[in-house]
């Protein structure tokens, strides 16, 4: 079906086989863990379906920042030359280019047209209104990336996805964890697929055939009728001595689901190689926009000035000041007390950039290294950590422990008694083996490159059996994004800035 294909990137074996599977359906899941290449499958299925003559645009609904990457990243490398493009993403607020881009989507002429949008965004009505104008008039493959987000079937995103699933030509869901509480949660998902793959079209239903009801006469369910002086308790699902949760049918479940889904695991994938690169596209705040165009211009008069900024040293500390506010931080020099550091939030959960680390955390059950350059903020992460997980998933590593307590932290990181292991790249990048990890999130990055050489090295070492999926948090177009251009181009933040432009830095 698929020799006349000319990929642009060579498939790993699971890709080929979920491709061949997939290419010619209507409807069908992508259920491969993280690393395993499902965006690649779907951009090389596009491609074919466009080449057919099948569709004329892809639709990816996929959620924040993930959205933008795949016309940013994920396309350009893995979508063949021949396939003519008009790309656009949806925003609420677009700048002119966003808008120009927007427009050139809905116009006239051959290209295979891709739109992505938030899938937050799909609960404004505009925005629906605009991707089912979209779809109605091109023939469309729609994607739900991360599927498992949409799990609730009484959220009005949830709702809005089935209002444009009988509009859509060609139906793909694309998640690692489709299952991340309950068998219940495939409902939703199988359903945008098409909603006669399940028995019952029903969640009622549906929760019924796979899952013990409490009766109304239990005591627990009579206790809340009593409190509540309600003739009817609430739906709840019955429960074993252990207090797990009852579910049944699940046999049926399973074999309904592996139908029409292909499930690959990292671990399976034996043809992958031993490192596979994100990047997690972080929105700013708008405290954090204000803060960075002060720094900026300040930045700015300054250099027209001739003063200190044009000194190396200077550079690399206003580098680093922009790196502050990314993470959360009023720069040391234009904070009320320069010795204290000074979160621009009270709460680091006000933070985007733990937001979306602690999102991505949600969807593995993995051991985690977390590397952040700022003491304060390994402390944060522990804290959120150990709030969401529990008091004893955390190992700590950085400059402030001791020695015997730093071994202590390898050991149970390595025997699997804490989860995590959050620290700074600089302190454990050297001398430690932490083959236990399945992902390494760089939170934030030093400025030398060798830190973050040794630092991936830690987790691929002898005795690795399985695939590190090492994930960098970027707010695009600043700083962050210079930071991991030099480490691509294998410089040193400091050398990458004495080659350059020194303005450049500044701009976001």
């Amino acid at each position: 079906m698929l020799d006349s294909y000319s990929f642009k990137t060579a498939p790993w074996a699971c890709q080929r086989t979920a491709l061949e599977r997939s290419a010619e359906l209507e409807y069908f899941g992508l259920l491969m863990e993280q690393g395993t290449g499902k965006t690649k499958v779907i951009i090389d299925n596009a491609a074919w379906l466009y080449g057919m003559g099948r569709i004329q645009a892809l639709v990816i609904v996929a959620p924040n920042g993930v959205h933008r990457n795949w016309i940013r990243k994920e396309i350009p490398v893995h979508m063949p030359d021949y396939v003519p493009l008009r790309c656009a993403w949806w925003s609420s607020t677009p700048n002119k280019a966003e808008r120009v881009a927007m427009e050139d989507l809905w116009k006239p002429g051959q290209a295979l047209r891709v739109f992505t949008i938030n899938i937050e965004a799909l609960a404004l009505d505009r925005c629906l209104k605009e991707v089912m104008k979209f779809v109605q008039l091109f023939d469309a493959m729609v994607v739900l990336d991360e599927s498992h987000r949409a799990k609730n079937p009484a959220a009005k995103v949830t709702k809005n996805l089935m209002k444009l699933r009988p509009l859509a030509k060609y139906r793909r869901i694309l998640t690692g964890t489709p299952i991340a509480n309950s068998p219940l949660d495939a409902f939703s998902q199988l359903s945008f697929l098409d909603p006669h793959i399940l028995p019952t079209q029903s969640f009622t239903a549906f929760r019924a055939r796979y899952a013990e009801i409490m009766a109304q006469d239990h005591p627990l369910i009579m206790a809340i009728k009593r409190k509540t002086g309600k003739n009817f308790g609430p739906v709840m699902i019955a429960t074993d001595r252990d207090g797990k949760p009852i579910y049944k049918n699940l046999d049926e479940l399973r074999a309904i689901t592996a139908q029409h889904t292909y499930r690959v695991l990292k671990k399976d994938a034996l043809d992958l190689p031993p490192k596979v690169y994100a990047r997690r596209s972080v929105e700013l705040h708008e405290d954090q926009k204000k803060l960075y165009k002060q720094l900026a211009e300040r930045i700015k008069n300054g250099l027209q000035e001739g003063d200190e900024f044009t000194k190396p040293i200077a550079k690399l500390n206003a580098v680093m000041y922009f790196q502050q506010i990314l993470c959360g931080y009023v720069p040391t020099f234009m904070a009320d007390d320069p010795t204290q550091v000074q979160g621009i939030w009270d709460d680091p959960m006000r933070n985007p950039r733990m937001q979306s680390l602690m999102e991505d955390l949600e969807e593995t059950d993995e051991p985690c290294i977390i590397w952040a350059r700022f003491t304060q903020d390994i402390k944060n992460i522990a804290t959120a950590l150990m709030k969401e997980y529990g008091p004893e998933c955390v190992a700590l590593y950085y400059g402030d422990i001791k020695d015997k307590d730093r071994d202590i932290a390898e050991d149970d990181f390595q025997q699997g008694r804490k989860r995590f292991l959050v620290g700074n790249a600089a302190a454990g990048g050297t001398g430690l083996t932490l083959h236990k990890a399945g992902q390494m999130h760089y939170y934030s990055n030093s400025f030398k490159l060798l830190d973050r050489l040794q630092s991936e090295d830690r987790a691929h070492r002898g005795g690795l059996d399985h695939t590190v999926r090492y994930v960098d948090y970027e707010v695009e177009n600043s700083v962050d994004t210079k930071i991991l251009h030099a480490f691509l181009n294998k410089k040193d933040v400091a050398d990458a800035i004495t080659g350059d432009d020194f303005s450049t830095w500044i701009t976001l």
